[in-house]
């Protein structure tokens, strides 16, 4: 229905004056990120085109709560997250400045989150699902257009959550969610691009054949 993201926001992490400072230095390291991960699943294809074999990297599950510990105490070289888990990492490593591995570098094809629905909902209730996107996808604009007017707003629904942090998250998001594309709206989708990143999943084994542009595109 819509891509919240224009590029994947997938990425590895690592402290700044480490072991990692680009993707070759990922050889021989140990990695950390959950299991069954979007990092994880799709490091393979990261990495053959950033030029590295992904057999000679090792991951380890990790929890949430275990990634800042085993990354802090030095047991692993980076973790998988978002290019937004740099600041989880440098909290984690007294400051330090996080090193991002952006898969969208190597990735250039695919889109990161997007809004779905089922194709049962979509038929039944077009007009709501229109609608409810539409929504989403003006709010998300409004979000990034104004970060630090969004972060308050989350922080009062979300205590845990600083408005400093929110609003911090949300600028190292806007180039994701802006399209590099002049005039293209928040939550385009380009049937050219999606065909692309259909064909990418595929060659690295994640989804199956079958899948068309047209299956994921309408509502």
């Amino acid at each position: 229905m819509a891509g919240i993201h224009q590029r994947t926001t997938a990425a590895i992490v690592a402290p700044g004056g480490g072991k990692i400072g680009g993707p070759r230095d990922l050889i021989g390291k140990t990695l950390a990120d959950l299991p069954g991960s979007t990092v994880r699943d799709l490091f393979p294809a990261y990495a053959r085109l950033a030029g590295i074999d992904p057999a000679r990297t090792t991951w380890v599950a990790a929890t949430p709560r275990s990634v800042a510990g085993e990354l802090a105490g030095g047991k692993v070289a980076g973790v998988g997250d978002t290019i937004a888990g740099r600041r989880a990492v440098e909290a984690a490593t007294h400051g330090r400045t996080a090193v991002v591995l952006a898969y969208s570098d190597q990735l250039q094809d695919l889109y990161g989150d997007a809004l779905a629905t089922s194709t049962a909902y979509a038929q039944a209730q077009p007009g709501s699902a229109r609608k409810f996107a539409a929504a989403l996808l003006q709010g998300l604009a409004d979000a990034i257009d104004d970060p630090a007017a969004a972060g308050l707003i989350m922080h009062r629904y979300v205590p845990a959550v600083t408005a400093e942090a929110a609003t911090a998250e949300l600028a190292l998001l806007a180039p994701y969610v802006r399209s590099s594309a002049e005039g293209l709206p928040v939550g385009a989708l380009d049937a050219n691009r999606v065909a692309r990143g259909i064909a990418l999943l595929q060659g690295a084994g994640q989804i199956g054949p079958g899948l068309t542009p047209d299956q994921v595109m309408s509502v």
